[in-house]
């Protein structure tokens, strides 16, 4: 939800950031940026290179995702 969110608010998501958003008692940073590359394969979360410093990754949700989302959230008011 927070991804999403940060997403909504047009912020900028980098890996440090994205990995950031789960609080450090739910998860290790190792498997916090496992799960954040997971997600990239599956194609959940696009991956790009930023455009001032190429070593920096950005992320933003997929089409899908976004998609799902919505769906998500429709259902979720309408079940209330």
């Amino acid at each position: 939800m927070s991804f999403m969110l940060e997403h909504f608010n047009e912020n900028e998501i980098s890996q440090e950031y994205a990995i950031s958003l789960v609080p450090k008692k739910f998860a290790s940073r190792i498997k916090r940026l496992q799960v954040l590359k997971q997600a990239v394969q599956l194609g959940y979360i696009d991956e790009e290179t930023s455009k001032s410093d190429r070593r920096r990754r950005i992320y933003k949700p997929s089409e899908q995702m976004i998609s799902d989302f919505y769906e998500y959230a429709d259902n979720a008011v309408t079940d209330i």
